[in-house]
């Protein structure tokens, strides 16, 4: 069954660690079909802290059918994004931390602590990638 684009949601999650005595700032982004509520596309993005320089990588990805066009383009996008989405994403983070962080409102889950839930993809994946 192919996805369509008006169908997918976005849910954000933030999770944080130490390796090798550098710090490592995931945040994982997972596109849900809204009609079935099935998850479609994960993708970790990672910033890894090193001294003066951080990293920007792609972590764990993960699509639901690789013979969809759609997620095969959006296994791409993330694929190559770097320091601007995360930065992206990880200020709406910041956002979420500084305002809305308390124990009746936060959810943690297999990914981390929830940042957003079930929002559209409008402004955080652009129009070019569903071309």
């Amino acid at each position: 069954m192919t996805v369509l684009r008006e169908n997918l949601i976005l849910d954000l999650y933030y999770a944080s660690e130490t390796t090798s005595g550098e710090k490592v700032a995931k945040l994982t982004v997972v596109l849900r079909d809204n009609t079935t509520g099935a998850d479609v596309h994960t993708s970790t993005l990672l910033r890894t802290n090193a001294g003066e320089n951080d990293v920007y990588t792609i972590g764990y990805q993960n699509i639901s059918n690789a013979s969809d066009p759609l997620l095969l383009k959006l296994e791409g996008f993330f694929r190559a994004a770097g320091k601007e989405l995360f930065e992206k994403l990880m200020a709406k983070t910041n956002e979420m931390i500084a305002s809305d962080l308390n124990p009746n409102s936060t959810w943690m889950g297999q990914h981390g602590l929830r940042i957003a839930y079930g929002v559209p993809l409008d402004g955080y994946i652009p129009e070019s990638v569903f071309e």
